[in-house]
């Protein structure tokens, strides 16, 4: 299953009218993985390295949370009537994930 369809199955959406958003958000949170954890193959001229499952996963979350997020973008916490909703940039479950796979850089 490529990444677009595994996000497009864990959201439930089974027709291509989201695809071009999701394609997006998948490009920036892959970008944020390999940003968070170093990995590019500076020998390559930064090629990039395939990614293990594991990173794909998270991947695949922060592109899940960012579309959930659309249209509440910048709200930390939300109040409506005794309701409160605080907002996370991202869960420290990812970012402890993330933070396994970074590689050092000297």
């Amino acid at each position: 299953m490529n990444k677009l369809n595994r996000v497009k199955a864990i959201l439930g959406i089974e027709d291509e009218s989201v695809d071009e958003i999701l394609t997006l958000l998948l490009k920036k949170s892959e970008m944020w993985v390999r940003s968070a954890c170093g990995i590019f193959d500076s020998d390559k001229n930064l090629e990039l390295i395939p990614l293990c499952e594991p990173l794909q996963t998270v991947v695949a979350d922060i592109c899940v949370i960012r579309y959930n997020k659309i249209g509440s973008e910048g709200l930390r916490k939300e109040s409506v009537g005794p309701l409160s909703m605080d907002y996370e940039d991202l869960p420290g479950e990812i970012r402890d994930i993330a933070g396994r796979y970074r590689r050092l850089q000297f």
